[in-house]
């Protein structure tokens, strides 16, 4: 399919020894999360931890991406995972904008990573995201 593709080209590019950017990142991530593929969500997160390896950093555009992609997505753990990269997200000190905060509004989820409906707002471990 097209994603294939895409992670095709990306190879084609680390191959030719032409560094993917921000834009390259960000571009596969979206792509990923309008897609109803069920390996979606671990291809994403795969791009989402080569981009500090890369020295790319992350920005507003790479976490509205793959909380997209949880949003959308019928996972049983999407919760988790979005979870997750927001709490990343603060700890990479990017500010979310209105589409990042619908996202999480979305899935009951405060833009400090902690669920707005658990009984103390419980933090999830980051290791499900690693």
């Amino acid at each position: 399919g097209n994603l294939d593709n895409m992670e095709e080209v990306f190879r084609d590019m680390l191959k030719a020894n032409v560094k993917p950017d921000e834009e390259t990142f960000n571009t596969m991530l979206h792509a990923f999360a309008e897609s109803d593929q069920e390996t979606a969500m671990e291809r994403a997160e795969v791009y989402f931890n080569i981009m500090p390896k890369a020295k790319v950093d992350r920005t507003v555009l790479t976490y509205n991406a793959v909380l997209r992609l949880c949003a959308r997505s019928k996972r049983e753990d999407r919760d988790e995972r979005a979870s997750v990269w927001a709490q990343q997200m603060v700890e990479d000190g990017v500010e979310p904008n209105a589409s990042t905060k619908r996202y999480l509004r979305e899935m009951d989820i405060n833009e400090d990573g902690k669920s707005s409906t658990g009984p103390s707002g419980t933090v999830l471990s980051r290791s499900t995201a690693e």
